[in-house]
């Protein structure tokens, strides 16, 4: 059996999602906006590793653990990654707040701008006199 040197950074997802949500309540608190950079910081990590736990396939860490433990870190990370998003969400209808909103919503949720180009074909009849 393989050895995993590195221990888990949160022994449970219980107590990784109790760090999270004293988090988002401090947040919510200071009326600072919650990122994925700040959560990561605040459960003493790097942005990096946290999505890494999110990835779980790809995180030798959890490989010892059992598959539904695996994926109770995986879904408590994209629960806050939720959280998150919603509230860059409620940002854009905020006068004057909507530009970094949507700097963050485009690169890092997937979000674009969408385009609808009309396209019309017509014919053109060429006639040459002999």
């Amino acid at each position: 059996m393989k050895k995993y040197n590195k221990p888990l950074k949160w022994e449970t997802p219980e107590e990784l999602e109790s760090v999270i949500e004293k988090y988002f309540n401090n947040c919510i608190k200071s009326g600072e906006v919650p990122t994925v950079t700040g959560l990561a910081f605040a459960l003493g990590t790097t942005r990096d590793t946290l999505l890494r736990y999110e990835k779980n396939d790809e995180c030798n860490w959890l490989k010892r653990c059992d598959e539904s433990v695996r994926h109770a870190y995986r879904d408590t990370i994209k629960r806050a990654k939720s959280f998150i998003e919603s509230r860059y969400e409620q940002a854009l209808f905020q006068q004057g707040k909507t530009v970094g909103a949507i700097f963050t919503l485009k690169n890092n949720y997937g979000y674009v701008d969408k385009q609808e180009i009309e396209q019309t074909n017509k014919s053109i009849e060429v006639k040459l006199e002999d």
